[in-house]
């Protein structure tokens, strides 16, 4: 047994580049295995984690006008809650900046805040700002908020607006970075979070009310159970909140209403109380007056007479005197009181105008049931970790096969190169399964090393890439990628089978014969007719050197089976590789370029006051920073993917569809043709047709923010990649709605395109009182570059890899090849081949089978391209198919790269033959 052990470790260090070879593509094989096997799961559980340790909302509640106390006592109802907490926000502008902050008080117990630096607010006047913010404020700063009206009884919504910074943090309600959520304040997007104690809101109404329920606890986001029966929860919610948006119009029209005739009676009763002081005064200057016509009446007489004025009359007089003085004093107070009462009056009627106005602007609140799940951001990145663990089950598949194929010849041309080896140990006595274990062990050895080593490189250098990258823009530290042992066994046993298995099967086959058949040299093949050969026209015209290649092609098949499958395999995955980065580019491109023209889009309140929407419409038609505008009506509506998620589809409507091909251009997937807007139906975007397996001419179902049915008819599909839009004249909704639409957004291209610019003049916009929100297409394209950038990591690992793979298989098999034909080799040198000659003579079919390998690559390459398209992208998102040129050069490029370089080594290898030794008789 002993001389077994040393004849193993000999045959180690003999035959190194073989057994290196082995580990290299055992090790790739692996390292693209456990990586992309890790990552998924590590992202999915640093996910579940964060959101638990900061005990993250099952569901949240809002509504358009706020929680009023009729709210709070239906939402108390809920059965099953763990936790529910009540809280408050404020959107506002910080002082002297165009930035807007989402103000909200502490939570105690759900969607905790986590500290990064210094402390949560503790006394009054502190607050915490978003980490975000750290590279403009410091802890001990004061940071200053313009004061917004409120909309309720107060006249603030806090009681301050200078707060001095006591620390920064993260909270799961905002896990990106830099793109924190929209907002009807500023420029329409927030710049980050605060929270401060709740004291400081004055607010009669809560904004928000959180949710964790009992039958969710210890359940992961990540698990379907937690979606299927957070499901449950929002339909009870629905239920549960039926009937409060008509009853709140109602309360609040009746509220108004009250108030309007309150304000009448006091504005009467104003009227009143000024008429009446006006009556006194007039009676009081005429009583003054009679008086003084009475005495001077009285004082005529006794002039008449020539008799003295009476002191009885002179006092009279003086007292008449002074009273009258009293009168006009009266009569100037009464003067001030009357224009300050006016003025007050006044503004009561325009209180009650308003009110009116208002009144009629009242329309039925929107209560949203939103559960963490159908927080777009969160399940972006929960999905992008389970299209890794999907993708993950595809791509190490190929690499492994490839592995065992190149495996299998490696470890024939081993044993048939020992075959005498093997019938020496057989006829000294040694069992099957001594014999055996050596091919076993080396096979063994090669698994374990490269198992070993792919396991490392794949936990703490691929999925350390790709969950990096998959994890920009959000606020969670970097994934910490762990052991999975079961991943790690399962791997090592994959290689064992590549190795130690093949090895097994190979053996087996040379051990079923005696020692005297193994002692005696293994039979050439014989050479045969092949089906080249029966082409005449074909085979008389080629030379003699192309036949002899022909020949010995056909006459090794298994290695030139292997050879063009090895090929084929590491050409389709760089092949894929290339066109998946260029699937992403050229989205973008086309997206953001081709299809998408207009640069923002502003919504407007369309039942605000005239002089509201004039200065509106002002703004939009006479601003010189807008090259151009079109008006278009805007909504959002829902529908549930076949997985049960909730996906908002956009209804765009031109009032003019001529022009409306100025600012998005719609066309037919893949091939350019303009797609009309006419009465025939709606233009649908292509993902949504795909997730909701509609085609052209279907009736499409929608709900709208109200839970009615709407059904509308697919007259088209059109190219789009970035979100679920439904584009459609306004004549045909006109015909389907039972009324008519009612323009809400305007459709905007800047002057120059400057992204600054843009900003400045959405903030100026959103300023006016008409304007509701404003969409730029600056930020969904900020987004989508973050997500096609952690794509491209992934996409180049595999390249990387697949080159590497394509240089050991083809560097094996042309080694092996070389090392089968030494004699015939040997034989041709001695006939007076040139060293150049010689390594043609055996490169040519190398290079035959390669390029054969990479026609067969291109096709696995289209379809692994096709499949994999459908698992990168979420369900709102999806990649231009279109393959390119560059996809085909390259990936034949740099297969034929490694297949020269091989081919200069062999050079080497080859004039380093031994003629004498290799041309000696096997026996």
């Amino acid at each position: 047994m002993k001389a077994l052990h040393k004849d193993i470790l000999i045959e180690i260090k003999s035959s190194f580049p073989r057994l290196l070879s082995l580990i290299i593509m055992i090790m790739i094989g692996v390292a693209v295995f456990v990586g992309l096997k890790v990552t998924g799961p590590a992202m999915t559980g640093q996910g579940d984690t964060f959101l638990e340790d900061l005990r993250y909302q099952d569901i949240t509640v809002r509504s358009t006008f706020g929680l009023n106390d009729k709210d709070l006592q239906q939402l108390n109802q809920k059965t099953g809650v763990e936790a529910l907490e009540y809280g408050y926000n404020a959107d506002l502008l910080i002082k002297d900046k165009e930035e807007v902050i989402r103000l909200q008080n502490m939570n105690e117990e759900i969607s905790l805040t986590q500290v990064v630096a210094g402390n949560i607010p503790e006394k009054p006047g502190e607050i915490l700002l978003d980490r975000d913010l750290m590279s403009e404020y410091k802890i001990g700063d004061t940071i200053s908020f313009e004061q917004e009206e409120a909309k309720g009884e107060e006249e603030s919504l806090l009681d301050r607006y200078d707060y001095t910074v006591s620390g920064f943090g993260i909270n799961p309600e905002y896990i990106t970075e830099g793109n924190k959520g929209s907002t009807t304040e500023g420029n329409g997007s927030l710049k980050g979070f605060a929270v401060t104690l709740k004291e400081h809101f004055k607010a009669d109404k809560y904004s928000v009310a959180r949710y964790r329920f009992e039958n969710l606890e210890g359940i992961a986001t990540s698990d379907p159970l937690y979606n299927r029966r957070i499901k449950d929860h929002q339909s009870e919610f629905q239920k549960l909140l039926r009937d409060r948006p008509k009853e709140k119009q109602d309360a609040m029209i009746t509220e108004i209403n009250d108030s309007i005739v309150t304000g009448q009676e006091e504005i009467r009763k104003g009227r009143r109380d000024l008429a009446d002081g006006q009556q006194r005064l007039t009676d009081a200057q005429k009583e003054i007056d009679n008086a003084r016509a009475a005495i001077e009446n009285q004082m005529s007489q006794i002039r008449a007479m020539g008799a003295p004025i009476p002191g009885e009359l002179t006092a009279r007089e003086h007292a008449l005197n002074t009273a009258q003085e009293e009168l006009n004093e009266n009569k100037a107070e009464y003067d001030r009181e009357k224009k300050e009462a006016d003025e007050d009056l006044q503004k009561a009627e325009e209180d009650i105008q308003e009110a009116r106005e208002n009144r009629n602007l009242i329309i039925e609140p929107s209560y949203n049931v939103d559960s963490r799940v159908d927080e777009s951001s969160l399940y972006g990145y929960f999905t992008a970790a389970e299209n890794l663990d999907i993708i993950s089950n595809i791509f190490p598949v190929f690499f492994f096969l490839i592995a065992m194929l190149v495996s299998l010849t490696t470890m024939t041309r081993m044993i048939d190169e020992e075959r005498i080896q093997v019938g020496t140990l057989k006829a000294l006595g040694y069992s099957n399964n001594q014999i055996s274990r050596k091919y076993l062990i080396y096979g063994a050895v090669a698994s374990l090393i490269g198992t070993i080593l792919g396991i490392i490189i794949g936990t703490k250098l691929i999925s350390f890439y790709i969950a990096r990258a998959y994890s920009v823009g959000y606020i969670f530290e970097d994934v910490k990628s762990s052991w999975r042992w079961d991943v790690n066994i399962l791997a090592l046993i994959v290689g064992l089978v590549c190795t130690s298995g093949v090895a097994y099967l190979v053996l087996r086959k040379s051990l079923r014969e005696n020692a005297a058949a193994l002692l005696r040299g293994k039979s050439p093949k014989g050479g045969t007719r092949i089906f080249l050969e029966r082409i005449t026209p074909l085979w008389t015209r080629l030379s003699f050197l192309h036949k002899v290649t022909m020949r010995n092609i056909f006459r090794y098949k298994k290695r030139m089976f292997m050879t063009i499958i090895g090929v084929a395999g590491c050409t389709a995955l760089i092949f894929m590789g290339f066109a998946i980065r260029d699937s992403i580019k050229e989205t973008m491109t086309k997206q953001f370029d081709q299809i998408i023209q207009y640069d923002f889009i502003s919504v407007y309140n369309n039942n605000a006051s005239d002089e509201n929407i004039a200065l509106y419409n002002e703004k939009i038609d006479k601003e010189k920073r807008i090259k151009q505008s079109t008006n278009i009506y805007m909504e959002e509506f829902q529908r549930n993917s076949t997985d049960g998620i909730t996906q908002n589809i956009t209804l765009i409507s031109p009032e003019d569809a001529e022009a409306f091909k100025g600012y998005v251009n719609l066309r037919k997937p893949r091939t350019d043709e303009e797609i009309p807007l006419t009465n025939q139906g709606i233009v649908l975007t292509e993902k949504t047709a795909q997730i909701f397996n509609v085609k052209k001419d279907d009736l499409f179902t929608l709900y709208n923010n109200k839970g009615e049915e709407v059904k509308l008819k697919v007259a088209d599909i059109c190219e789009y990649y970035i979100g679920h839009y439904i584009f459609a004249a306004p004549a045909y909704l006109n015909t389907e709605w039972d009324e008519n639409v009612e323009f809400n957004a305007d459709m905007a291209i800047t002057e120059d395109h400057n992204t600054d610019e843009t900003d400045a003049l959405l903030l100026e916009i959103m300023n006016l009182d008409a304007a509701a929100a404003t969409i730029n297409t600056e930020t969904f394209q900020g987004y989508t570059n973050d997500l096609v950038e952690s794509i491209d990591v992934m996409v180049y690992i595999i390249i990387i890899g697949a080159s590497m793979l394509a240089f050991v298989v083809l560097y094996n098999l042309t080694n092996i090849n070389v090392s089968e034909r030494q004699r015939e080799l040997s034989t041709i040198k001695v006939l007076g081949f040139y060293p150049k000659e010689v390594t043609a003579y055996v490169y040519r079919e190398t290079m035959l089978l390669t390029i054969i390998g990479i026609l067969a690559g291109y096709i696995i390459g289209y379809l692994m391209h096709k499949i994999i398209l459908d698992f990168l992208m979420g369900d709102s998102q999806m990649m231009d198919p279109t393959l390119h040129a560059s996809n085909f050069i390259l990936s034949a490029g740099i297969t034929l790269l490694f297949s020269v370089i091989v081919m200069l080594i062999v050079h080497r290898m080859l004039k380093r033959i031994d003629m004498v030794e290799a041309l000696k008789a096997i026996e």
